[in-house]
């Protein structure tokens, strides 16, 4: 490869590592997540390859994380653990103590992954880290969410209702009625009503979550990444 050919700059690194990551962005959005996973591994090879490179770089984390998330949706739980892992080691490494309560989201991801490997117990060990972080209140919106759906995965209706509508109103009020997030927590109380073959509030949830949406039918690439925000 040119990297390994030394034909590459520094400049041209972080260039082609910024670009090949938006590519990566781009695709996951459009929900291509084969070219979402590509591109993204590209990108990294090229930061990585930056002169005096440590494996604990702030920046490095990021590409982790989002590799990690394309391989959940392609359920790839291997490269998924392994790369929200090394997020969580960059972060935790002292140099990072500043930036690190992004490890949330990662833990978060983690929470998610376990929860579609059907290890629950080990999603409540990483939403518990994440809530007991020094920030983790700023993101119970979030956290609410899928401890929300780590019950409904063992069949605690009335705890995941619990979270999940928690979730729900504490979406609606950091980003409004009109969003996808709230769409999203919206779709996530139906799917889980759904289960519980409760089907008169499952749709009733699922015509919320729509409602939430409208205002962005105009926009496919906001539409692609709801979507992709339900899976």
């Amino acid at each position: 490869s040119k990297i390994a050919s030394g034909n590459v700059t520094a400049k041209d690194t972080i260039v082609l590592s910024t670009a090949y990551n938006n590519l990566g962005s781009y695709y996951f959005f459009r929900g291509d997540i084969p070219k979402a996973l590509e591109y993204t591994k590209i990108a990294f090879q090229y930061v990585s390859a930056q002169q005096n490179m440590k494996a604990t770089d702030i920046r490095l984390a990021s590409y982790h994380s989002n590799i990690a998330l394309y391989a959940s949706k392609m359920d790839d739980f291997q490269n998924t653990q392994y790369h929200n892992n090394k997020a969580i080691e960059i972060f935790l490494a002292p140099e990072n103590a500043e930036s690190n309560r992004e490890i949330i989201t990662v833990y978060n991801n983690m929470a998610i992954a376990y929860i579609q490997n059907k290890t629950p117990k080990k999603a409540f060990e990483y939403l518990n880290k994440a809530l007991q972080h020094k920030s983790g209140k700023a993101y119970e919106w979030m956290l609410y969410n899928t401890m929300g759906d780590a019950y409904a995965s063992i069949e605690d209706y009335d705890k995941a209702f619990f979270y999940l509508k928690k979730a729900a109103t504490l979406r609606t009020d950091k980003f409004g009625q009109k969003h996808p997030n709230t769409a999203n927590s919206n779709y996530f109380v139906g799917r889980t009503y759904l289960k519980k073959g409760d089907n008169e509030n499952a749709l009733k949830y699922f015509q919320i979550a729509l409602t939430c949406l409208s205002a962005e039918f105009d926009d496919v690439d906001n539409v692609y990444a709801s979507i992709n925000g339900f899976s």
